[in-house]
């Protein structure tokens, strides 16, 4: 590998959220250096630092940023090159995303059928996806300093125009339980054999019990679930910005399709991963520290070097790496140090900006939450939500917060179309809000100017 620089890390773009290296596996093809195609992202400088069931992870946004401005220029034009691709990626997904239902309804526990198509299928999601929706960000804020009014008509004009997979499910629990009100046995047995996926994460399946689906019903049992795609509009789209409009609103329905091909890939890799475990006596806590390529490397080529590697990160609780055709190439833990330092000074910063995504004001308790899951969470109604990015499974979260503030995302990412669904006040791509504010810290999120300041440390 060749002497890495951490310097061309700075000012890159973040991820930050629960996971394991075997289910992140999916996206390691997104990497490939022999791809050819103008629109896609190369991955190979992608860092990450899996610890503690999370994962913290850096890439330089020049490319992105470079591929993206390229597609913004070639939209206002005129030209539909890059929907065309995002199109053409998703009828790939589709396909992907029924050959997994398939595979899960025949419970199966291999990685034939389906594996292959949805490995191809999330990597290129992931080539092409970035370079339009981090650009984008940009693109809006200069339009919103030269020309307010079509801004404006723009933000209202993208929107989600399909059911998101978090709606269907919410939908068809409703459904169920109006047909069947009174047995929530025959409402739990039906959900799940439909949707018993949709809240797994990159972290692993979570199994959903009667108790938790009671819950869940409680907290969703009086949303309405609809769309307003087609709502007449009294503003009237410039033709410059129609192919534009088209391919924001595409990516929106492109992301949820990602992450309900990801979700139903989650289940099916637990499966295989705990058949072979069983198999080859290995511990399952181990082995979700290698790709689903390093295990196969161990069943298919007997590479038991790959048993040693996990067996070193399950005892340190961490895996440093860098992204590569063959899954994460090991990074030392300077070199990290050195990267997570270009990012560290913000102790005494009392005041943070970001981009409106939906405007209005709250003041209240801030909740720093990268896993929805944990038990230990503490969230009451009212409260600001502050996360790395928001998820379909913040859902719950999301109804009772005044207010959302996230480090990453765009105009059109899943915390910008749910806020200003639910007209609260909403902040994202702040870069840095989970490390400054603090569970507990008194904030007041002002996202009619994009501000959120800390009141009152905890």
């Amino acid at each position: 590998m060749k002497k890495l620089d951490p310097i061309n890390w700075k000012d890159a773009f973040k991820w930050q959220y629960e996971a394991y290296p075997i289910f992140t596996s999916v996206y390691v093809n997104a990497s490939n250096v022999e791809i050819e195609n103008k629109y896609y992202t190369n991955w190979a400088d992608f860092i990450n630092n899996f610890e503690n069931g999370h994962l913290l992870a850096f890439k330089p946004n020049k490319e992105i940023l470079k591929i993206g401005n390229i597609a913004i220029k070639e939209s206002l034009s005129g030209k539909s090159g890059y929907l065309r691709e995002i199109k053409k990626i998703h009828r790939e997904m589709d396909s992907a995303i029924e050959l997994c239902f398939k595979a899960i309804s025949k419970k199966t526990s291999s990685l034939s059928g389906w594996w292959t198509q949805t490995q191809k299928a999330l990597s290129h999601a992931a080539n092409i996806l970035f370079s339009f929706d981090y650009t984008f960000d940009g693109f809006l804020k200069d339009l919103q300093g030269k020309n307010q009014k079509d801004f404006e008509v723009l933000n209202r004009y993208i929107k989600n125009n399909k059911l998101s997979f978090l709606d269907e499910a919410t939908k068809k629990l409703l459904e169920l339980n109006k047909k069947s009100p009174k047995n929530f046995d025959k409402v739990f047995d039906n959900f799940i054999k439909e949707f018993g996926w949709f809240q797994n994460t990159y972290k692993g399946i979570f199994r959903i019990d009667k108790q938790w689906l009671k819950k869940y019903f409680t907290e969703i049992k009086n949303k309405n679930i609809e769309l307003h795609s087609n709502e007449k509009k009294k503003e009237v789209l410039p033709g410059r910005y129609r192919i534009i409009v088209e391919l924001a609103n595409d990516v929106i329905i492109f992301r949820d399709d990602k992450k309900k091909l990801l979700l139903l890939a989650v289940e099916l890799i637990d499966n295989w991963l705990n058949k072979q475990c069983h198999k080859n006596k290995w511990k399952y806590e181990i082995m979700r520290w290698l790709t689903v390529d390093e295990v196969l490397d161990i069943i298919q080529r007997n590479k038991t070097k790959n048993l040693s590697m996990a067996e070193q990160y399950y005892k340190e609780n961490r895996r440093l790496g860098i992204m590569t055709h063959t899954g994460y190439g090991d990074i030392d833990k300077k070199f990290w140090q050195e990267i997570i330092g270009l990012y560290e000074n913000v102790a005494d910063t009392k005041e943070i900006r970001g981009i409106v995504a939906s405007k209005g004001f709250c003041r209240g308790k801030a909740r720093v939450i990268f896993d929805t899951k944990e038990k230990t969470i503490k969230f009451d109604e009212g409260d600001i939500l502050v996360t790395s990015m928001t998820r379909p499974e913040f859902s719950s979260l999301m109804n009772k917060a005044c207010a959302f503030v996230t480090d990453e995302g765009g105009i059109s990412c899943h915390a910008a179309i749910i806020a200003r669904e639910m007209k609260k006040p909403c902040i994202i791509a702040t870069k840095n809000a989970t490390r400054i504010i603090k569970d507990g810290d008194l904030v007041e999120v002002d996202a009619d100017n994009g501000v959120v300041r800390i009141i009152k440390k905890a």
